[in-house]
């Protein structure tokens, strides 16, 4: 009897080390597993986290499809404007006129073509021919066409001079001119002169 308790004692003191390991091992991992289980993979927080991600969604997406909109805006729009454009380039094409003291015929052309010829549609002498545009005429028609659409027009000549605002346009399409006085060099005063001298002297010292 006595050599069977020692057996048993000993077999007891093997096998409680073996039961201590698993024990310890339980005593961290079933914290972790509880945290993980309750706060990072719990079904609130999955809701949570997949309405998140979803409002993210819904926003990318958005704007994406309000670029792609105001894209479409800006092309429809200048299409319009292109299109306006035309028709009030035609319709001021129309009503110029033509300078007959710009019209100069060169005989010595003349006696170089044989029977039957004529000047061509690109020759030199259609490069004197000069359409001048009048303000006061075209302003009337200017008018007429933007009234409806609101947009502002300016009309160039062919050497890039601004001829006509529609910002200066009024009621009837007149256009009003005179003549502005000369800037005169005014000598700046006293006080002018010395904010000027306090003003350059910070600006200085800050430099």
């Amino acid at each position: 009897m006595a050599v069977d308790v020692e057996r048993n004692r000993r077999a007891g003191a093997v096998r409680r080390p073996s039961r201590m390991l698993p024990s310890f091992l339980s005593r961290i991992t079933v914290p972790m597993r509880r945290f993980l289980g309750h706060h990072i993979f719990s079904s609130l927080t999955r809701r949570i986290l997949f309405l998140n991600l979803a409002g993210l969604a819904v926003l990318v997406t958005g704007i994406l499809y309000l670029n792609t909109f105001r894209d479409g805006l800006i092309d429809a729009r200048v299409e319009s404007l292109m299109t306006q454009g035309e028709i009030i380039a035609g319709a001021i094409a129309a009503s110029a006129t033509v300078e007959t003291d710009s019209i100069s015929i060169d005989p010595e052309k003349l006696l170089e073509l044989q029977a039957g010829e004529s000047l061509g549609p690109g020759s030199d002498q259609l490069d004197n021919l000069d359409f001048p545009i009048n303000p006061e005429r075209v302003a009337p028609v200017l008018r007429r066409l933007i009234s409806p659409t609101r947009t502002r027009a300016r009309i160039y000549d062919r050497d890039a001079n601004l001829l006509l605002d529609s910002r200066h346009l009024y009621s009837r399409g007149q256009i009003l001119r005179y003549d502005l006085p000369p800037v005169d060099d005014e000598q700046p005063g006293l006080v002018e002169r010395v904010e000027k001298f306090v003003f350059d002297f910070f600006r200085n010292k800050d430099l």
